[in-house]
């Protein structure tokens, strides 16, 4: 068994930065960005360390929540008020990740709902989407697009997650929001544990003063109207986009009487493209710890034929929130890609007709890609029938009762066989004994079986001759 450990460490990397000069401002997602994040004013990390307690929905306390924990960015989209509602939060985030985007590895959309209304009345109900679009080297933008059009009582939630596991980089905030008619601006952006108002943090500065407050006009199709805007346009070669369904197709489409207001926005792989407030932060530490395989030692099998060869594989992570990916990747046999928290373990099943031995190889993976593989080498032994070999039958001459005992050869390949004999025979020792107490044909059934119900069996009689005291 050999083992092989990836592991991760995050880097330190706080910082208080006011940008200098002028950057172009870009509308996501259409417009390149500028490079890599920060492309705006860089807000102290430590403003956002630690999950908040968010409060209830009551008016001017919904809004964007930010906070960093766990080994992830995390947003929630907290609605403004209950009942019936226009509430709609449209964001995105800029930055390099060592992989794309993708479902429940690195990006987990939490409480994101698709609810179509058959009645038509008010289009779909509620369609919760999210996407990404790669920028080339490594940089994404993951945006999101959550609309409440009806009230979250009756089974709907108050609040809708993502949470992106971004590490060792910069990263670019775009959030934009309508609450309830309400301005949005700083004071409905809350950071970290604390809950700050972005508007109080020392280091966030409105980089774009001439791009009007508050945030939240609708422009239709004509950006001139003003730079706070949000056009949903379709990037089908581009884009991948997610809903609580799974991947959006850009065939996909739901009929929405709605079509010149909201129809489109719910059809294929649209994305939003809008302006809203802007701030980066830099990179933060989280220690993470590698998730660590256990795998059975190197082993082998008396496989009855017909029957299958299975063993347990495990993963624990001494972080146990973290998100595990436990799968085979050499080897034969059924071993179902798995994903969970620790600890996890899954099944192997393989089923062989032939003698052989084969190396399997093993892999956990946690979020941040730590890895940990680890090699077992099973051997099989397709089993074979014990073969038992009795003597002919014979007589014997006592001179007085006691024990007779006669050789037998049991052979086993697999070496699991048993010997049972009719009584009042009993086996030890490769013997079969029985004890002769009259003279009498002593008959004998031996069977030699193993663990797979395979056996062969023998019979034999032993012919008792006692000795007549002598006559006087």
């Amino acid at each position: 068994m050999k083992k092989v450990i990836i592991g991760f460490l995050m880097v330190f990397c706080f910082s208080l930065v006011l940008m200098e000069g002028a950057l172009p401002f870009y509308y996501p997602p259409t417009n390149i960005p500028p490079g890599p994040p920060p492309n705006y004013t860089v807000v102290d990390t430590s403003y956002f360390l630690g999950t908040p307690s968010i409060p209830p929905p009551k008016e001017h306390l919904g809004g964007i929540y930010v906070w960093y924990d766990q080994g992830m960015w995390q947003i929630a989209n907290h609605i403004f008020s209950l009942g019936l509602s226009h509430e709609q939060f449209h964001c995105a985030v800029l930055a390099v990740m060592d992989q794309p985007p993708s479902p429940g590895i690195n990006v987990f959309a939490e409480h994101f709902e698709f609810w179509p209304d058959t009645t038509k009345s008010v289009c779909l109900k509620q369609n919760d989407r999210w996407g990404w679009k790669s920028w080339g080297d490594n940089l994404y933008e993951i945006w999101w697009d959550v609309t409440t059009r009806q009230g979250k009582e009756g089974g709907m939630d108050l609040n809708d997650f993502l949470k992106i596991a971004i590490v060792g980089h910069a990263v670019d905030f775009n959030l934009w929001t309508s609450g309830m008619g309400d301005a949005f601006g700083p004071d409905e952006v809350y950071l970290g544990a604390g809950m700050m108002l972005l508007s109080s943090a020392p280091d966030y500065y409105d980089y774009f003063p001439g791009i009007s407050d508050p945030y939240q006009s609708q422009a239709g199709s004509d950006p001139s109207n003003t730079p706070n805007i949000t056009i949903f346009t379709q990037y089908s070669d581009t884009l991948r986009t997610f809903n609580a369904s799974g991947l959006i197709d850009s065939t996909d489409s739901y009929t929405c009487e709605l079509a010149v207001e909201y129809g489109q926005r719910y059809a294929g792989t649209f994305a939003y493209e809008g302006n809203g407030i802007q701030f980066s932060t830099n990179a933060i530490s989280y220690p993470n710890d590698p998730p660590e395989l256990q795998v059975p030692d190197d082993t082998s099998y008396v496989v009855c034929t017909g029957n299958s060869v299975t063993f347990e594989v495990c993963a624990t992570d001494p972080d146990l929130d973290d998100t595990l990916i436990l799968e085979k990747v050499d080897g034969p046999g059924a071993f179902p890609i798995d994903t969970a928290t620790s600890p996890l373990c899954n099944i192997l099943t393989w089923y062989s007709d032939s003698d052989t031995t084969v190396e399997f190889i093993f892999r956990v993976s946690d979020r941040f890609k730590a890895v940990d593989e680890d090699t077992v080498m099973v051997t099989v032994d397709i089993n074979d029938p014990p073969q038992l070999t009795v003597p002919a039958d014979f007589d014997t001459f006592l001179c007085d009762t006691t024990t007779v005992c006669f050789d037998i050869d049991v052979v086993d390949p697999n070496d699991n066989a048993k010997v049972e004999v009719e009584q009042p025979g009993y086996y030890t020792d490769n013997k079969v004994c029985f004890p002769a107490y009259e003279e009498t044909d002593y008959c004998l059934e031996i069977i030699a079986s193993d663990s797979c119900e395979e056996s062969d069996t023998g019979e034999i009689c032993v012919t008792v001759s006692l000795s007549d005291p002598p006559l006087v």
